[in-house]
Protein backbone atom coordinates (compact mmCIF):
# COMPACT_ATOMS: atom_id res chain seq x y z
CA UNK A 1 0.00 0.00 0.00
CA UNK A 2 2.91 2.60 1.04
CA UNK A 3 4.39 1.57 -2.52
CA UNK A 4 1.34 2.68 -4.49
CA UNK A 5 1.18 6.02 -2.49
CA UNK A 6 4.84 6.68 -2.83
CA UNK A 7 4.11 5.75 -6.56
CA UNK A 8 1.21 8.11 -7.49
CA UNK A 9 2.31 10.96 -5.38
CA UNK A 10 5.59 10.46 -7.66
CA UNK A 11 3.12 10.84 -10.32
CA UNK A 12 1.34 13.96 -9.15
CA UNK A 13 4.64 16.09 -8.62
CA UNK A 14 5.58 14.75 -12.18
CA UNK A 15 2.78 15.78 -13.34
CA UNK A 16 2.54 19.12 -11.62
CA UNK A 17 6.10 19.62 -12.70
CA UNK A 18 4.71 20.11 -16.23
CA UNK A 19 2.07 22.64 -15.29
CA UNK A 20 3.82 24.83 -13.40
CA UNK A 21 6.78 25.13 -16.32
CA UNK A 22 3.96 25.78 -18.90
CA UNK A 23 2.75 28.41 -16.73
CA UNK A 24 5.66 30.31 -16.58
CA UNK A 25 6.14 29.56 -19.92
CA UNK A 26 8.73 26.88 -19.62
CA UNK A 27 6.91 23.90 -21.49
CA UNK A 28 7.47 22.70 -24.43
CA UNK A 29 10.61 21.73 -26.11
CA UNK A 30 11.81 23.08 -29.51
CA UNK A 31 10.78 21.36 -32.26
CA UNK A 32 11.51 20.85 -35.96
CA UNK A 33 9.43 22.95 -38.68
CA UNK A 34 7.21 20.31 -40.10
CA UNK A 35 6.95 22.38 -43.83
CA UNK A 36 3.38 22.06 -45.64
CA UNK A 37 1.63 24.42 -48.67
CA UNK A 38 5.03 23.49 -50.40
CA UNK A 39 5.02 26.14 -53.53
CA UNK A 40 8.56 25.86 -56.03
CA UNK A 41 10.68 24.43 -52.56
CA UNK A 42 10.99 20.97 -51.66
CA UNK A 43 11.70 20.28 -48.18
CA UNK A 44 14.24 18.27 -46.23
CA UNK A 45 13.41 17.33 -42.71
CA UNK A 46 13.37 20.94 -41.15
CA UNK A 47 15.15 22.26 -44.14
CA UNK A 48 13.58 24.16 -47.05
CA UNK A 49 14.73 25.54 -50.72
CA UNK A 50 13.50 26.76 -53.94
CA UNK A 51 13.80 24.27 -56.00
CA UNK A 52 11.63 26.22 -58.92
CA UNK A 53 9.60 28.66 -59.98
CA UNK A 54 10.37 32.21 -61.54
CA UNK A 55 14.32 33.47 -60.68
CA UNK A 56 13.72 36.82 -59.03
CA UNK A 57 9.82 36.34 -58.38
CA UNK A 58 8.39 35.91 -55.03
CA UNK A 59 6.77 32.73 -56.01
CA UNK A 60 7.80 29.94 -53.98
CA UNK A 61 7.49 29.29 -50.10
CA UNK A 62 5.91 27.13 -47.49
CA UNK A 63 4.18 27.27 -44.02
CA UNK A 64 4.63 24.86 -40.58
CA UNK A 65 2.49 22.63 -39.87
CA UNK A 66 2.35 23.67 -36.33
CA UNK A 67 1.35 26.85 -34.58
CA UNK A 68 2.22 29.03 -31.69
CA UNK A 69 -1.86 29.34 -30.15
CA UNK A 70 -1.25 31.55 -27.62
CA UNK A 71 1.28 32.91 -25.14
CA UNK A 72 5.08 32.73 -25.78
CA UNK A 73 6.85 30.73 -28.86
CA UNK A 74 9.18 31.21 -31.30
CA UNK A 75 10.99 30.20 -34.77
CA UNK A 76 14.39 30.15 -35.65
CA UNK A 77 16.51 29.12 -38.45
CA UNK A 78 20.25 28.72 -39.19
CA UNK A 79 21.60 30.44 -41.56
CA UNK A 80 23.36 28.11 -44.06
CA UNK A 81 24.12 30.16 -47.52
CA UNK A 82 24.26 33.87 -48.52
CA UNK A 83 22.03 32.80 -51.68
CA UNK A 84 18.97 34.55 -52.46
CA UNK A 85 16.73 36.67 -51.19
CA UNK A 86 14.53 35.03 -48.87
CA UNK A 87 11.63 36.36 -46.17
CA UNK A 88 11.16 34.01 -42.85
CA UNK A 89 8.93 34.72 -40.01
CA UNK A 90 5.65 34.30 -38.55
CA UNK A 91 2.40 34.81 -39.87
CA UNK A 92 -1.36 34.41 -38.71
CA UNK A 93 -3.30 32.88 -41.61
CA UNK A 94 -1.11 33.49 -44.93
CA UNK A 95 -2.09 30.96 -47.72
CA UNK A 96 0.28 32.92 -50.51
CA UNK A 97 3.60 33.12 -51.34
CA UNK A 98 4.43 36.86 -51.21
CA UNK A 99 6.90 38.42 -48.70
CA UNK A 100 4.74 41.61 -47.97
CA UNK A 101 1.71 39.09 -46.14
CA UNK A 102 4.21 37.82 -43.59
CA UNK A 103 3.72 39.30 -40.23
CA UNK A 104 6.60 39.20 -38.75
CA UNK A 105 9.50 38.14 -41.06
CA UNK A 106 12.80 38.61 -41.39
CA UNK A 107 14.53 39.46 -44.81
CA UNK A 108 17.99 37.98 -45.78
CA UNK A 109 19.40 39.70 -49.17
CA UNK A 110 21.68 37.44 -50.88
CA UNK A 111 24.96 37.69 -51.24
CA UNK A 112 25.46 41.51 -49.39
CA UNK A 113 24.53 39.46 -46.61
CA UNK A 114 21.94 42.93 -45.33
CA UNK A 115 19.70 41.95 -42.82
CA UNK A 116 16.26 43.77 -42.12
CA UNK A 117 12.75 43.18 -40.91
CA UNK A 118 9.05 43.70 -42.99
CA UNK A 119 6.13 43.42 -40.91
CA UNK A 120 3.57 43.34 -43.61
CA UNK A 121 5.01 44.53 -46.54
CA UNK A 122 6.51 47.36 -44.01
CA UNK A 123 10.08 47.84 -44.61
CA UNK A 124 12.12 48.15 -40.89
CA UNK A 125 15.92 48.93 -41.61
CA UNK A 126 17.99 47.30 -39.39
CA UNK A 127 21.53 48.21 -40.49
CA UNK A 128 22.37 44.78 -39.75
CA UNK A 129 23.82 41.74 -41.56
CA UNK A 130 23.98 37.95 -41.78
CA UNK A 131 26.77 35.76 -42.58
CA UNK A 132 26.24 31.56 -42.56
CA UNK A 133 26.03 30.00 -39.60
CA UNK A 134 24.25 32.91 -37.93
CA UNK A 135 20.87 31.66 -35.74
CA UNK A 136 18.08 34.28 -36.74
CA UNK A 137 14.99 33.84 -34.36
CA UNK A 138 11.72 35.44 -34.58
CA UNK A 139 10.25 35.39 -30.70
CA UNK A 140 6.68 36.23 -28.96
CA UNK A 141 7.40 37.28 -25.61
CA UNK A 142 4.48 38.64 -23.46
CA UNK A 143 2.45 39.78 -26.66
CA UNK A 144 5.52 41.42 -27.68
CA UNK A 145 7.48 40.11 -31.37
CA UNK A 146 10.82 40.33 -30.65
CA UNK A 147 13.64 39.75 -33.09
CA UNK A 148 17.33 38.08 -32.36
CA UNK A 149 20.35 37.54 -34.30
CA UNK A 150 22.75 34.71 -32.24
CA UNK A 151 20.79 35.38 -28.63
CA UNK A 152 21.34 39.22 -29.56
CA UNK A 153 18.05 40.83 -29.60
CA UNK A 154 18.31 43.50 -32.96
CA UNK A 155 14.58 44.68 -32.81
CA UNK A 156 11.52 45.15 -30.76
CA UNK A 157 8.04 45.29 -32.85
CA UNK A 158 5.22 47.70 -31.91
CA UNK A 159 2.95 45.76 -34.02
CA UNK A 160 0.93 43.29 -31.71
CA UNK A 161 0.90 39.41 -33.09
CA UNK A 162 -2.48 37.77 -33.65
CA UNK A 163 -2.88 33.99 -33.42
CA UNK A 164 -1.86 31.47 -34.40
CA UNK A 165 1.01 32.02 -35.64
CA UNK A 166 2.64 29.58 -38.10
CA UNK A 167 6.03 29.65 -39.38
CA UNK A 168 6.18 31.82 -43.17
CA UNK A 169 8.61 31.78 -45.76
CA UNK A 170 9.01 33.71 -49.30
CA UNK A 171 11.79 32.78 -51.76
CA UNK A 172 12.66 35.07 -54.82
CA UNK A 173 15.79 33.38 -56.32
CA UNK A 174 16.15 29.67 -56.98
CA UNK A 175 18.36 27.65 -54.16
CA UNK A 176 17.51 30.39 -51.33
CA UNK A 177 16.71 28.35 -48.08
CA UNK A 178 16.05 28.15 -44.87
CA UNK A 179 18.08 25.61 -42.79
CA UNK A 180 17.75 23.87 -39.39
CA UNK A 181 14.01 25.73 -38.71
CA UNK A 182 12.77 24.97 -35.49
CA UNK A 183 9.66 26.21 -33.72
CA UNK A 184 9.09 26.34 -29.98
CA UNK A 185 5.13 26.41 -28.80
CA UNK A 186 4.38 26.96 -24.94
Amino acid sequence: MRTKIHSLIVILLYILSGCVQAAMGQGGSPQNVVWINLVNTTATGNNLQKTSGCDGCADAGATSQQAITSGDGYFEFTVSSLVGQRFAGLSNGNGGTGWQEIDFAFRLWGASGDLDVQENGTYRPLGATYAVGDVLRVAVEAGVVKYYKNGTLIYTSTVAPVYPLQVDTSFFETNGTVSGAMIKIN
